[in-house]
């Protein structure tokens, strides 16, 4: 009988010793499983307002603003034995209950008011295209989603909002994107962020120098923005120097000078420099929504873009080296992400590994534009059990 004391008390002490570790042992598993649940989210639900725009539905963003979980462990132990009418003891048994549940506490902020809006609404700067740029990703990528113009040249600006019902111009504009992308793949041009010039201000005797500085301080919050420049080499190959003469043609630059600023403001007339306007976040997600596909029977949902004649426009023809939004009625089972809306499955092929890069960078200008929208109080707090 002291033995099975002894168990038990030994049973005891190594629940407790448990109950200590449990939340080291939780945390391979649950960080691995939260982490995978919030990409997938995320994904899904930029998706999802994709396919709401091309419907002209509202779209709507929430984000996940914390996540609680919580680890119990309860056990017990029981012991039985069985006495004959002699008094001895016919047989022992011992048990032991042991469980762990978890309680996590979900909290979602949406993304709204003024502040996001006007994140949203504010042109991509120079500064975040030369930095995706130099981190290895295509400028015919970049210059297509997230350009409005290059020197008066026009990147389908009314495919930048609500489905139009005409064909926005856009050709010449993919053609450049092109021959940028061309000169880019061979190392032949080369983007640099060029801080503004400030000219020098004249200060007065004694206090000249913090005056001095003063003054071009605020010259220089005055001043143009940190600009690109452009360089062509100049060890160009036939092949190579044809295709730098095209970009020079297309964008009607200089066709000796080697070094090219770029500026925000629209084209000025300047053979020596660039302009280019940014595109809107909201721009982008409009611009990518094109690519969604109609289901059959949808086409009186949608806005129906004609030609000239008066023929169905392809929406792939602009959209189609950039994104593609596949629809069915099934569930598909070969989707990197796939999303449910108005009785279909809207999703990118797992494959399909361009659209895949475009909406990898869409999802790290979500989060340039966004990521820091101040709070806002939670629209709801979620306790799963």
């Amino acid at each position: 009988m002291h033995k099975r004391i002894v168990v038990l008390g030994l049973l005891g002490i190594t629940l407790s010793a448990c109950s200590t570790t449990v939340g080291p042992r939780t945390i391979p598993r649950t960080r691995a499983d939260y982490n995978q649940a919030l990409v997938r989210s995320l994904d899904e639900q930029l998706l999802l307002n994709l396919v709401r725009l091309r419907y002209r539905d509202n779209p709507m963003f929430l984000e996940v603003n914390s996540i609680t979980a919580s680890y119990l462990w309860t056990g017990g132990t029981s012991a039985s034995t069985g006495i004959d009418s002699d008094g001895k003891t016919t047989g022992a048994g011992v048990g032991v209950d042991l469980r762990m549940s978890e309680a996590p506490t979900i909290s979602y902020v949406p993304l709204q008011g003024e502040e996001f809006a006007r994140r949203l609404l504010t042109p991509l700067s120079h500064g975040d295209l030369v930095s995706l740029s130099q981190l290895g990703w295509s400028i015919e990528r970049l210059l297509l989603c997230c350009v409005q113009q290059i020197n008066g040249i026009p990147n389908a600006l009314a495919a930048t909002g609500p489905t139009p019902d005409y064909v926005p111009e856009f050709r010449e504009f993919h053609q450049v994107a092109r021959v940028l992308r061309e000169l880019q793949v061979a190392g032949f041009w080369t983007v640099e962020i060029a801080e503004p010039e400030v000219e020098a201000v004249n200060s007065a005797a004694g206090d000249a120098a913090t005056e001095d500085a003063s003054a071009n301080k605020e010259q220089k919050e005055k001043a143009e923005p940190s600009r690109l420049v452009l360089r062509f080499r100049q060890d160009a190959t036939p092949e190579l120097a044809e295709k730098e003469a095209e970009a020079r043609r297309l964008l009607h630059l200089s066709p000796t000078a080697t070094e090219f600023g770029t500026t925000p403001r629209l084209h000025r007339g300047r053979t020596e420099e660039i302009s280019i306007t940014g595109r809107p976040l909201l721009g982008v997600l409009f611009l990518l929504s094109q690519a969604v596909e109609v289901p059959r029977g949808h086409e009186t949902k949608v806005t129906q873009t004609k030609n000239s004649d008066g023929t169905p426009f392809d929406w792939r023809d602009l959209t189609g080296r950039l994104f593609r939004v596949q629809t069915s009625p099934e569930r598909p089972q070969n989707a990197a992400v796939a999303v449910r809306y108005r009785d279909h499955w809207f999703w990118i092929a797992d494959d399909d590994l361009n659209s895949k890069s475009t909406f990898n960078l869409l999802t790290y200008l979500f989060l340039l534009q966004t990521g820091q929208s101040s709070a806002k109080e939670p629209l709801l707090t979620l306790g799963v059990r």
